[in-house]
């Protein structure tokens, strides 16, 4: 985890935290090609003065082409994100309780929103403040019904695993096939706590949907099934 800037004295002010998707990078995803810094501390830095920006890194990469890939999977990444998390808001000066909107991107939504329904069943305070100070989340091309970006990426898996080098992690590509049973879960438990707590009279988590509508030059179209995600909101 990096903090790329942060004005950290204020407990009113809230913290953005960026977690990027599928083989994307901690700073590389939010960067510009010929910049030197992630657009949040170029931009967002100068609108948005009493807020902590964060961008989160995970090991997203499907394939190595030196050594195997990481086999690591959704859960994994979500329990290591409360805990990291957690660390950098405990950190002196503490910042526990300040506010938390996530910005995701592609598998990073899904990464987050299995680490808000992990910490539903809190086991300790790191776990109570990730979920109590999650005010929003922005999804950027996340896969909530499965994606045919599967399609590109098995594609590229299946060629360097008949090559010389060594095995991708097939966990992160099954979970993003469309009829996928883990991401139903996913999607399931996510949306059923988020509608709970409307019910419930608990803060509501707001959620901004954004999606792919038009084709990619590698991968063609990349299905989010937009309806499908707004039909779980809660009203």
């Amino acid at each position: 985890m990096s903090t790329v800037y942060s004005i950290v004295g204020l407990m009113s002010a809230r913290s953005i935290v960026f977690i990027h998707g599928l083989t994307g990078g901690r700073d590389r995803t939010w960067s510009a090609t010929d910049a030197g810094d992630p657009w949040p501390l170029l931009l967002l830095s100068e609108d948005l003065p009493n807020v902590r920006l964060i961008t989160y890194g995970y090991d997203a990469d499907v394939v190595h082409w030196t050594r195997p890939a990481r086999q690591a999977t959704i859960r994994e990444h979500s329990k290591n994100l409360v805990q990291d998390l957690g660390n950098v808001r405990r950190t002196p000066p503490a910042t526990v309780g300040r506010p938390i909107i996530f910005v995701v991107h592609s598998l990073g939504g899904l990464v987050c929103e299995d680490a808000i329904f992990f910490c539903n069943n809190a086991i300790n305070d790191s776990q109570e403040d990730f979920l109590a100070s999650v005010h929003g989340v922005v999804f950027f091309g996340t896969p909530h019904a499965g994606s045919d970006f599967t399609k590109f990426a098995t594609a590229i898996s299946d060629i360097i695993s008949l090559s010389i080098v060594k095995k991708p992690n097939r966990a992160l590509l099954d979970v993003l096939k469309k009829n996928s049973e883990m991401l139903a879960n996913i999607e399931n438990d996510f949306f059923a706590l988020i509608r709970n707590r409307s019910k419930s009279g608990k803060k509501p988590i707001d959620l901004f949907v954004f999606v792919e509508e038009l084709p990619l030059a590698a991968t063609g179209r990349v299905s989010i099934a937009k309806a499908s995600v707004l039909s779980k909101r809660p009203h």
